[in-house]
Formats: structure tokens, sequence, C-alpha cells
């Protein structure tokens, strides 16, 4: 595939990124009560890993850079989890 089928792929990653950008942007402004909001998304230990990367990111005035790679290190359900908890804090 070429032309228009390459820039429709990369504005697509490029608008994945900025989402990403806004949800760590989120997550890291925002006074989270993890304990809350858990009812909401389901007790588990990706959740709690979830909690602790974004804790220690914040603790340590971290980039967003580095929340977000905090974030893709716990994998594809940690950053479905973290988009579901922006999502949540969006809305309050």
């Amino acid at each position: 595939m070429g032309g228009m089928g390459d820039l429709s792929d990369q504005a697509a990653r490029d608008t994945d990124q900025q989402l990403a950008d806004e949800e760590a942007k989120l997550l890291a402004d925002t006074s989270v009560d993890w304990e809350k909001l858990r009812p909401e998304v389901g007790d588990s230990s990706m959740y709690d890993a979830l909690e602790k990367a974004v804790e220690q990111s914040t603790a340590r005035n971290e980039s967003l850079a580095q929340l977000k790679s905090r974030i893709e290190n716990l994998g594809k359900e940690g950053i479905a989890l973290a988009k579901n908890v922006a999502s949540i804090l969006s809305k309050a």
C-alpha cells in the first residue's frame, strides 16, 4: 500500500499517540483516589501495578514520557486499564 493508505495509517498512529499523551497527563495531573476508583475497574494485581506506576512517577516528578514508559511496561492489559481509568477520571 502506498500514498493515501500510508498517510491514513500515520494519522491513526499520531491520533493514538496524542490520546496516550492526554491520558498520561490526566493520570499524572489528577489526584486519584485509587481505593474509591477500584470498584469501577475491578480489584486486580494489574490495578495495583498501575497505581504504583503512577504514584512512583508523580512522587519523582517524572516526565509524561517516563510515566508512559512505566505504563507501557505493564503490557497491553496495563495500557488498557490506564485508558479505562483515564476515561473514568475525565468524566468525573
